[in-house]
């Protein structure tokens, strides 16, 4: 009995090393050009390059000259 509970102890401990909690890839984005309405210089850049933008979000602050 103790050898069947340590085969299959065994058995289990071998299928499971094949799998794997860590997968590899590549996450492919929208690239989205923007645009003002009037010229300026960027005062404030409310996100970072990579970060979720919502809809209708102010995304940089002109300077008012």
């Amino acid at each position: 009995m103790r050898s069947l509970v340590l085969l299959l102890c065994i058995a289990g401990a071998i299928a499971c090393r094949g799998r794997s909690d860590h997968y590899t890839g590549f996450v492919e984005g929208e690239e989205r050009v923007l645009r003002s309405e009037v010229t300026g210089r960027v005062s404030e850049v409310k996100f970072a390059e990579g970060d979720a933008v919502p809809a209708d979000a102010i995304v940089a602050v002109l300077d008012s000259l």
